[in-house]
């Protein structure tokens, strides 16, 4: 009987759980669309082969407008996906995404039987090879995209906003330009969640723009990507002689705050403003370093040595100090979005202020953008400076003497065991077996910190257990991926040792660290590719080959 492997969720469904909505700013377009409709031949079902500038020319001189006799034509206030291929209801990501929040939150190469989602993956249960869609033609999809079209790059990023449908978007990608006619083929393409696009009026730019891809002949099988669009009208300057221009004042990063990673404080900040929708998201699992548990004071002293670290509600006042007059406060500031930067050490805070209930200077909100500097750096020599993953032998025999892989491990031992030369094992397995190995030992690997200033755990942790999301990423000590998928080059041999003059069982791999590294805002509650290298760390474990005959 085919197995499943089915696991409680968080980040399941990096699908994602409702997003902070962005407050915009007092602001009035001076920019009125022309009243005519988008032109049928935009709509997919009429043609294919609309090319980028009939798609430009479309956008510039006639923006949508809805028209409720027109089958075709978008809808102005419509929720739903463009689809054409029918899902199940109760797994239909575009339609229901209001109803269950927790089905918001997809991590990338997902099912709807949440197949691929597990976390903790009983180890009696083995996938099947048919159970993995290939979604790889999908890994160098464009996520960041500058718009070709003058009718919006006059308008800004709050007015595009109301404005945009499903089919608009389509056309800012390429849709019917650029997008190979292979990918149309193999999938329904839609634009989904328009409710949880994000605007930053600053940048020009919207962000956590959704595209699900789903497969045509697996109803079951969808990925989804984000991506941003750039080029929007930007508002150059404040309203002139606004008091809120010099509300804040920046501090300078000092004490063990300094001693910390841009990311992690980043995803803290975010999580204090929006408490709720990301506690949709976490990890909940027992033992597990979440954002409830590094906000807890009671808690995050079993992972800082400096006990007056503050990760909590407290922590934005590490950064600004404001300025009100006489005591008497008229304004108020609230973080919209950060930058962080792992790479280079700094982090990029946008705040909105406005108004208190009563304040005599009756002005505009307004947005604005801080960068702080001298946080710790994770570079390739830093890093192996500072983490470390370890496994004993014992843990490892504990785990090749699995009902799964024992018999096989034994056998072949046995038939190598007077051998001195090096014996490759990996291509003696079948894919399943040899992923679920892999697998087994993630789970048991070890965390630790190299002497390290602040950063300290009181107790031992597996990697498992800093999986904070439902999208297999941490926040401790840093935002980074930890899904299985950083193990890279993934080797098992047995090999003669001549100073203990026995045969070992090794497993050689890496592991492929992304530090984290975004050029553009975010509110955390999802994480793109970062723009950062891949750090590798050589690992090699082993223990006595003779253990499998005890």
């Amino acid at each position: 009987m085919k197995q499943k492997m089915i696991k409680a969720s968080i980040f399941s469904a990096l699908n994602f759980s409702p997003i902070v909505a962005l407050s915009s700013c007092n602001y009035t377009s001076q920019t009125k669309a022309p009243e005519d409709e988008i032109r049928n031949s935009k709509n997919p079902n009429t043609s294919n082969t609309l090319n980028k500038k009939e798609d430009n020319e479309n956008l510039n001189n006639n923006p949508p407008k809805s028209d409720p006799t027109n089958p075709e034509s978008p809808k102005t206030n419509s929720k739903k996906d463009d689809t054409t291929t029918q899902t199940p209801s109760q797994n239909d990501h575009s339609s229901d995404s209001s109803k269950n929040p927790q089905e918001n939150h997809k991590n990338e190469s997902m099912s709807n039987d949440n197949s691929n989602n597990t976390i903790d993956q009983t180890e009696e249960t083995i996938p099947e090879q048919d159970d993995i869609f290939d979604f790889s033609d999908l890994n160098n999809f464009k996520l960041e995209y500058d718009i070709d079209s003058s009718f919006y790059k006059g308008i800004d990023a709050i007015s595009a906003k109301e404005r945009l449908k499903p089919d608009e978007i389509k056309i800012l990608i390429g849709y019917y330009s650029s997008i190979s006619q292979d990918i149309k083929n193999k999938y329904d393409i839609t634009i989904i969640d328009l409710d949880k696009i994000q605007e930053d009026n600053l940048n020009g730019i919207l962000s956590n723009i959704k595209i699900k891809f789903q497969a045509k002949n697996n109803t079951k099988r969808f990925t989804i990507k984000t991506i941003i669009l750039k080029g929007f009208k930007v508002n150059q300057k404040n309203e002139k002689n606004n008091p809120k221009d010099t509300f804040l004042s920046p501090k300078s990063i000092s004490g063990p705050l300094s001693k910390t990673f841009a990311s992690l404080v980043g995803a803290m900040l975010m999580y204090n403003a929006n408490i709720n929708a990301f506690n949709q998201l976490q990890n909940k699992e027992d033992g597990v370093i979440n954002y409830e548990t590094i906000a807890s004071f009671e808690e995050n002293r079993n992972y800082f040595k400096d006990q007056s670290i503050r990760l909590n509600q407290a922590l934005k006042n590490s950064f600004f100090d404001t300025i009100n007059k006489d005591n008497n406060p008229e304004f108020d500031y609230k973080i919209l979005q950060v930058k962080p930067d792992d790479v280079n050490g700094t982090l990029g805070i946008q705040v909105e202020i406005f108004d208190l209930e009563g304040s005599r200077h009756k002005s505009n909100r307004i947005q604005k953008e801080y960068t702080f500097n001298g946080f710790k750096k994770l570079t390739d020599k830093k890093v192996k400076d500072f983490i470390n993953f370890t496994i004993t032998p014992d843990v490892l025999e504990k785990v090749i003497k699995h009902k799964y892989y024992r018999k096989k491990f034994k056998d072949l031992y046995n038939e190598n065991k007077d051998k001195k030369e090096k014996v490759e094992l990996k291509d003696l397995f079948n894919r399943s077996l040899l992923d679920h190995l892999k697998k087994s030992i993630f789970k048991k690997i070890m965390i630790s910190f190299i002497n390290d200033d602040l950063y300290n755990l009181t107790e031992q942790i597996t990697l498992d257990k800093i999986i904070a999301t439902r999208t297999k990423y941490s926040i401790y000590p840093f935002v980074m991926n930890f899904s299985i998928n950083i193990i890279k080059d993934f080797k098992v041999y047995f090999e003669y040792d001549s100073s203990r003059n026995e045969q070992l069982v090794k497993f050689d791999f890496k592991f492929g660290l992304i530090p984290f590294l975004t050029n553009s805002f975010t509110n955390m509650q999802e994480f793109y590719n970062s723009n950062s290298s891949e750090i590798e760390l050589n690992k090699t474990y082993w223990f006595s080959a003779s253990k499998l005959n005890e």
